[in-house]
């Protein structure tokens, strides 16, 4: 798991939004390698800690999956475009 927390102030006129986080994390193609899964020997049971829910055995990965791929960068040189790939570039730094 990759350990990088970045945040990002987000102003829209003269309000000053929230900060948001996000956590950089290798994406697999099933909850058996993904950070967040929790396995039971004694229980023989897998949860997943971000859902707090037991993932069944014949499930690759759960549907409402809280974790998302990164989006690409946008093809453009519009304001929207520039800092949809300046927010893309700063999230992606740390790979």
């Amino acid at each position: 798991m990759r350990e990088l927390v970045t945040a990002i102030e987000i102003t829209r006129g003269d309000v000053k939004m929230k900060q948001k986080r996000v956590l950089v994390v290798d994406l697999y193609e099933s909850c058996v390698g993904c950070p967040c899964r929790r396995y039971s020997e004694e229980t023989d049971i897998s949860k997943c800690e971000a859902l707090f829910t037991v993932i069944p055995d014949d499930v690759r990965v759960l549907e409402n999956c809280p974790l998302k791929v990164l989006p690409e960068k946008k093809h453009g040189e519009s304001e929207f475009e520039k800092g949809w790939n300046a927010a893309i570039d700063q999230i992606d730094l740390h790979r």
